[in-house]
């Protein structure tokens, strides 16, 4: 008898044990809904314990990553070059359902007509001509090393659906892990990043876009971190013969030279590392 008491004493703390882990999981996650259906923001705070919880996997995934590229743990500048790097047009890779060439032309376009002129051509430096090939946009801006470009789709979690090299080598992520992860595990679920992220969202709700100052970060796949301090976001459209336009998901640009990669959130001990 003494024995069975033990036991159900036993089980019951673990049942306690467990509901009380569960309520403060539950809390400690928790955060206001997003404003509509198109504010499923890049840089939007959401209640998805994933972006916590992949910190303490992605250096796992990463090192993974270079040992199968190198076939050992030593980590070199060609292995790099090669698990940051984009298919080629020729591997025939789709991008929210449209090959890669036509979705970058689509996020342009978007931006384009909702900045003033100021498309993705014009914030990187790239001269537009009408005898740009489909190549010459690969080459300058699917390959583009300094300027991050990254989109996702229309889905209930919106995954990303592209990423340039400069977004690969940003947040340390191969092209697998980028076109297959929703946008909500790179978000760091900080109360500074509140007044930010209402600002945006609401720009983008009333504008179609935002164009600005953030203060936010981004987690990497090394378990670093991307300090944004400016950038777009804006969301993206199909457009029809008479310039009727479907929403297909949203894109957002930054220049790596102003978003730098931390060791921590933490403001006041911020290592920076590039």
């Amino acid at each position: 008898f003494i024995l069975k008491e033990r036991m159900r004493i036993t089980i019951l703390t673990f049942k306690l044990l467990s509901i009380s882990l569960t309520v403060i999981e539950a809390n400690a996650f928790a955060f206001p809904a997003s404003l509509q259906h198109h504010s499923h923001s890049l840089l939007q705070l959401n209640s998805d314990t994933g972006s916590l919880l992949r910190q303490s996997t992605t250096r796992t995934r990463i090192s993974a990553a270079v040992q199968s590229t190198s076939g050992k743990g030593d980590t070199t500048s060609a292995d790099n070059e090669k698990i940051f790097d984009i298919p080629s047009l020729e591997d025939g890779i789709t991008c929210g359902g449209r090959d890669m060439i036509t979705h970058v032309k689509l996020l342009d376009r978007s931006l384009t007509k909702l900045s003033a002129g100021c498309g993705i051509y014009e914030r990187m430096n790239i001269p537009r001509s009408k005898s740009i090939t489909d190549e010459d946009i690969y080459q300058s801006i699917c390959r583009n090393e300094r300027y991050i470009l990254i989109s996702h789709g229309t889905e209930e979690s919106p995954i990303y659906n592209f990423g340039n090299i400069a977004c690969l080598k940003a947040f340390a992520r191969s092209w697998e892990n980028q076109v297959s992860m929703p946008s909500s595990e790179s978000v760091v679920c900080r109360s500074q990043d509140e007044a930010s992220r209402i600002e945006l969202m609401q720009s983008v709700t009333d504008y179609g876009i935002f164009d600005g100052k953030l203060n936010g970060y981004r987690v990497r796949d090394d378990g670093k971190f991307i300090k944004l301090t400016e950038g777009v976001v804006w969301n993206c459209y199909e457009y029809g013969d008479d310039e009727e336009k479907t929403y297909i998901g949203q894109a957002a640009f930054f220049d790596t030279h102003v978003c730098p990669i931390v060791e921590s959130t933490d403001e006041e001990s911020d290592n920076m590392t590039n």
